[in-house]
């Protein structure tokens, strides 16, 4: 068994402190590697995976789990080095984006979607959707649309990618809102915890967010608690965690390319400071998926990982998951990405 570090490099971008302070060991071997499609299947029919994929069960609908594969969500990486990091944080000591003016200039320049994304948690899906750098991580219910993801990029393709899993429920049984009544169930756009990390991206400092804390709790789906909103006002180091961690969230898809990608969610909290912050009351940086997942004991980690060989196994996979019907045409719906796919399929080389 070989131990590697993984660090995070995009396009040639640096590596950011965030990444670095958050990379951690990756157990790489055979069984940790994909080679085809059927291969990817095989691992998912796993004994092992079967372990990885169960989760708790409120007591009221014990019996009645949710049938896999709810809440198993995917993510394809084309650069096995690449870590988990949404983009508004992958910033470098000579970069800096500031979330909350983009977040805002993004409405007022296109106004007229307001009458379809109303909420700050859509906006965010909306920005997202046109490549906008947000505090939400691509994921999807579909194998194949994650696999898709990690070995369409022509650029990357002698570079080894990866399949990255997640039990979402597992994630939010550690990082939702103490007081939530079933923590491990996968939250909705109206959740307070999502409404939470949102508000993150639309608020610039510490008291903008404190001060829309109470309206948060009455637009959920929770119940208005005094006690809640002056607990998390308070910005212990409870609070401070809760709100540094991402969590899973099952989006309201509100256009064509959601709803063939089987789009899913996690929107991480904290906030990035172009320094350390300055005191405690102070909006926490980020904890990444990575970190969180490696603290946890083997039985209660969300996260798996899926070596994919650059080269020939990326080749064979990207011409398998053709054959499903699985490409640029049938993932995005837009027209230029439809005139690029036509273009594509009806160029032929003569030498």
């Amino acid at each position: 068994m070989t131990m590697i570090w993984f660090r995070v490099t995009r396009h040639g971008e640096r590596l950011n402190p965030i990444e670095l302070v958050n990379a951690r060991v990756i157990e790489m071997n055979e069984s940790k590697h994909i080679t085809s499609v059927a291969d990817a299947i095989n691992k998912l029919d796993s004994d092992e995976f079967r372990e990885f994929r169960t989760s708790e069960v409120p007591d009221y609908r014990i019996g009645t789990e949710y049938k896999y594969p709810f809440g198993i969500w995917f993510r394809g990486l084309p650069d096995a080095e690449w870590t988990l990091v949404p983009g508004i944080f992958r910033q470098s000591e000579h970069e800096y984006i500031e979330e909350t003016s983009m977040f805002h200039h993004f409405q007022l320049r296109v106004s007229e979607q307001r009458h379809t994304y109303q909420s700050t948690f859509d906006w965010l899906c909306l920005m997202q959707h046109y490549d906008v750098p947000t505090r939400l991580l691509d994921w999807s219910e579909s194998v194949l649309i994650g696999l898709f993801f990690a070995v369409d990029d022509s650029r990357q393709r002698d570079v080894d990618g990866k399949l990255c899993v997640l039990n979402a429920r597992r994630l939010n049984k550690r990082t939702t809102h103490s007081s939530r009544q079933h923590p491990a169930n996968i939250c909705t756009p109206t959740s307070f915890d999502s409404l939470v990390r949102a508000q993150l991206a639309a608020s610039r400092n510490v008291e903008r967010f404190q001060g829309a804390l109470p309206k948060l709790l009455v637009a959920s789906d929770r119940n208005s608690d005094d006690a809640i909103v002056e607990a998390d006002k308070a910005m212990g180091l409870a609070t401070q965690k809760w709100l540094a961690s991402p969590i899973a969230v099952f989006p309201s898809r509100l256009n064509g390319r959601m709803i063939l990608q089987s789009s899913m969610f996690t929107i991480h909290g904290g906030k990035w400071h172009r320094g350390l912050p300055q005191s405690d009351k102070e909006l926490p940086r980020p904890l990444s998926l990575e970190s969180i997942d490696a603290e946890l004991p083997a039985d209660e980690r969300f996260l798996q990982t899926y070596v994919i060989p650059g080269g020939k196994c990326k080749t064979k996979i990207r011409d398998e998951l053709m054959t499903l019907g699985i490409h640029s045409g049938s993932v995005f719906p837009e027209i230029d990405k439809q005139a690029a796919y036509i273009k594509e399929q009806w160029r032929f080389s003569l030498a």
